[in-house]
């Protein structure tokens, strides 16, 4: 389990964290497919349709709903669980 949230933790600060969203105006669609992947990885719980800002850090225990997003420079410390559908 620890291998797996440190595989996706990995992916999402080497590569995800670098990547474009809309909230600059643009997104690639391969952007999000692999945020959505390194959250899935690493979080506790990952919905469908997620969008994970840039520069962004969290604990493990992290669980993001589905339609979801968290936005840059957000800074998660302990425990958070974030529902559906929420911005």
């Amino acid at each position: 389990m620890k291998l797996k949230k440190g595989i996706g933790y990995l992916l999402y600060v080497f590569l995800g964290s670098w990547l474009p969203h809309y909230q600059l105006g643009y997104s690639w669609p391969v952007s999000k497919k692999i945020k959505q992947v390194a959250g899935q990885l690493m979080f506790e719980k990952c919905g469908k349709n997620v969008d994970i800002g840039r520069h962004v850090s969290f604990s493990s225990q992290v669980s993001l709903g589905d339609n979801s997003s968290i936005g840059d420079n957000a800074y998660i410390n302990g425990s958070l669980t974030i529902g559906d559908n929420v911005m």
